[in-house]
């Protein structure tokens, strides 16, 4: 991770906004700890080059991420109305953006099942006119976008 914001659904991060700057040249992770955000085989590592945690307003703008050879950008947990606009991904790793909330599967004895109601996800996200290539280099299960957990 070269850069982390991290706040929660209590006490978020508001309006931060990231203009212009580039990330490059980061390790592969593909062996990082990581967890299986939904259903199936798909496994992913909770970590990015650039990672957010519990924002609200979060402006990502003419960002260019190159040869980051894991995760470029994570919004992790609570997320309301953050925009991701105009940057560039090229030759990443694995996965360019992704969404993944965190849910409650444990109370209760898991009966329960996925219950997101406590709100602690992205929500209202935008994600528009960004330039997505050369994505998935070591990680064979990655997208431009992936949303878990997420509205």
């Amino acid at each position: 991770t070269l850069l982390s914001a991290i706040g929660s659904q209590v006490e978020p991060i508001i309006n931060l906004s990231l203009n212009g700057l580039g990330f490059r040249d980061t390790a592969w992770t593909m062996l990082q700890p990581h967890g299986v955000p939904s259903g199936g085989d798909w496994a992913l590592e909770r970590m990015a080059a650039a990672f957010f945690e519990g924002t609200e307003g979060l402006t990502l703008q003419g960002l260019h991420f190159e040869r980051v050879d894991g995760n470029a950008v994570m919004l992790s947990r609570y997320h309301r109305r953050a925009v991701i606009s105009g940057c560039d991904f090229a030759w990443l790793g694995s996965t360019a953006v992704a969404l993944w909330g965190w849910t409650d599967e444990l109370s209760a004895g898991g009966v329960l099942g996925v219950d997101g109601t406590a709100g602690n996800h992205p929500q209202g996200i935008t994600i528009i006119g960004n330039l997505f290539r050369e994505i998935g280099i070591w990680e064979k299960q990655s997208s431009a976008v992936f949303l878990a957990k997420s509205a």
